[in-house]
């Protein structure tokens, strides 16, 4: 896909594509969710290589953190860790992280492959660059079930805005611009009423105070899908 949009990673792509029958779309829509109330993040494992044993958690170092899911086959991916690249000294001055979680060995896709560590080389790309582990993917879709409120695929780029207490303040899909991920990580320190207000599409007047979320049921979510250490989390 073109314009900053999604790639599915879990579709298979040997399918009979012929030219002429097809009808130009206008490029999906990107989708930014602001939470009012933060969800802690789930245990997410990453390795430092891609055939590494040793997982280890994703955990903010007290700062805001951009995790970005990506695959060495989607142009939309390399557009996003190209942007983050040049506007490193900008993100690190406003005090946000930034990780990339390569998810090469997760996808089905048929697309043709890179060496994801040759990737980012190229693309100059400093933050840290991991790969996911094999239930990562599975928990980012359930965190998506809980904050969608509906069943959707899982694509690429994916980005989560985690604020420095490891909790949930944003999530992304297809590609997002710098400033506006450098507006949500201010949210870490504003009130619920600030990031409700961000929350919506177009500004207004409430009727009724911030409610907060109910995190039990959330949890339940992943005890209920196995994730007993995460439930317990």
């Amino acid at each position: 896909t073109q314009g900053g949009g999604a790639v599915d990673v879990r579709q298979s792509r040997d399918l009979a594509i012929h030219e002429e029958r097809q009808v130009s779309y206008d490029p999906p829509p990107k989708r930014r969710t602001v939470l009012a109330t933060p969800i802690p993040l789930p245990l997410l494992g990453v390795h430092d290589t891609a055939s590494s044993n040793e997982t280890q958690l994703v955990v903010a170092a007290n700062r805001p953190l951009l995790l970005v899911l990506w695959a060495s086959w989607c142009p939309n991916c390399l557009q996003e860790l190209s942007k983050l690249a040049q506007q490193r000294e900008l993100l690190q001055a406003e005090g946000v992280d930034v990780m990339a979680i390569n998810v090469d060995a997760l996808s089905t896709s048929d697309e043709s492959r890179h060496p994801p560590d040759e990737v980012l080389t190229k693309l100059r790309f400093s933050f840290p660059g991991v790969y996911a582990s094999e239930d990562f993917v599975d928990k980012v879709m359930l965190l998506q079930r809980v904050i969608l409120n509906r069943e959707y695929g899982f694509a690429v780029p994916t980005s989560l805005l985690v604020d420095p207490n490891n909790q949930l303040i944003a999530f992304y899909q297809g590609q997002i611009g710098v400033q506006t991920i450098l507006e949500d990580a201010r949210l870490a320190t504003g009130s619920i009423a600030e990031r409700r207000d961000a929350a919506v599409p177009f500004p207004g007047t409430w009727t009724s105070t911030p409610s907060m979320l109910m995190l039990r049921p959330v949890a339940g979510v992943y005890r209920d899908a196995g994730f007993v250490r995460d439930y317990e989390h």
